[in-house]
């Protein structure tokens, strides 16, 4: 009997060492309010999908794969930090910070609304309490109550799952309707995983919630300017990231009015330099720099249209050492300091300005003046 009993404890040990190695180790362990202790310090350690663990955009990311891949095994498909970007090095096309995912989904054609559905990814528009932004996973709905996980809510790396109300959120967005689309793309008839991408798209269909934002949508008519792709080139043309200080660096802006709605006149557009990896204070010691201005007018930016402006800044006017510096875009940005909502009325005005375009200045090169001569 005793040997019975070993035998039943070895095998039943065995299938739960199993299902432990098939779990992602990431969050399964770890998915757990008391476990925060174990999480790394913010931007320590870089999860599977470009994103740091324990930060609220790795756990909706880890969330929505398990998703995916319970929607469609056979996928290779997953969510990442450059998930449906043209080029994965433009930083501009990343997801990045919380704040960035409702822009970059409208940006992609996926439906952001107000209207909660379990699988949706909540996100929080940059604020005082979050000034990142933040997301989180929608686990339930019921009676207009919305069950959430989330990690790092407070900044301190902790997990919870509560109820809340709809207006928790800035808005929410439905991945799932376009990336099944996707997939049908990639998935033949005979995977299983066909027959539930055409189901759903049918269930999506019949309640309008596929593609227009459906009943309690937030869209409105106003503009909403957006800074869809910033990158540094050489006179010649050339994308880089590693100067001399005596070289000169074209900075290109590309814009973008994402909302539904026009505007009359100029837009005022400004970039601004900055020391190290991330952007100065707007404002006192040690604030960043405008370097350029740009003028746009309106005319060019139409609801979905692009508009790209081009600016010339000669490196030791602003640089006198070498090292890390960066350059911020941003688009109906008149003042330096506070914006105070720019000269236009926008669906949002936190995502006027890019992320940083990192580069390095190394000290003069002979060759540069020569190069930059020839190229004029």
């Amino acid at each position: 009997m005793k040997r019975i009993i070993f035998f039943v404890l070895l095998i039943l040990s065995l299938l739960c060492l199993q299902a432990e190695a098939l779990t992602n180790p990431e969050y399964e362990a770890d998915k757990r309010p008391t476990a925060s202790a174990s999480c790394p310090g913010i931007g320590e350690i870089q999860d599977s999908w470009s994103f740091y663990t324990c930060n609220c955009t790795s756990y909706a990311a880890w969330r929505l794969n398990e998703l995916w891949k319970s929607i469609a095994p056979s996928s290779s498909v997953r969510f990442w930090n450059q998930y449906r970007a043209t080029d994965p090095n433009f930083i501009a096309e990343r997801w990045s910070n919380a704040r960035y995912w409702g822009y970059r989904a409208q940006e992609l054609g996926i439906t952001v609304n107000m209207t909660p559905k379990s699988g949706a990814v909540g996100w929080i528009d940059a604020d005082s309490q979050h000034p990142v932004g933040h997301v989180f996973f929608v686990e339930d709905v019921i009676d207009s109550q919305v069950k959430i996980s989330e990690y790092n809510f407070d900044g301190n790396l902790t997990y919870r799952e509560i109820w809340v109300g709809p207006s928790y959120a800035s808005g929410y967005i439905h991945f799932t309707p376009s990336h099944l689309e996707y997939l049908k793309e990639l998935l033949g008839e005979g995977d299983l995983a066909y027959w539930e991408v055409v189901n759903y798209q049918t269930e999506c269909q019949l309640t309008g919630l596929c593609e227009t934002g459906g009943e309690g949508s937030s869209f409105s008519t106003l503009p909403d300017f957006y800074v869809k792709k910033f990158w540094l080139e050489t006179p010649g043309g050339t994308e880089k990231y590693t100067y001399s200080l005596g070289d000169t660096i074209i900075t290109k802006a590309r814009f973008k009015n994402i909302g539904e709605g026009s505007c009359s006149g100029d837009i005022t557009g400004h970039f601004y330099l900055s020391n190290g990896y991330d952007e100065d204070p707007h404002s006192g010691d040690g604030h960043w720099r405008r370097i350029n201005a740009s003028t746009t007018h309106c005319s060019n930016l139409e609801p979905g249209e692009t508009h790209t402006e081009t600016e010339t800044t000669i490196i030791s006017e602003w640089i006198t050492e070498p090292g890390v510096y960066n350059i911020v875009a941003c688009i109906d940005h008149p003042q330096d300091d506070h914006n105070n909502g720019g000269d236009y009325a926008e669906e949002h005005e936190s995502n006027n300005c890019s992320t940083e375009a990192v580069f390095t200045v190394n000290g003069y090169s002979w060759l540069a003046p020569i190069i930059n001569y020839i190229l004029q």
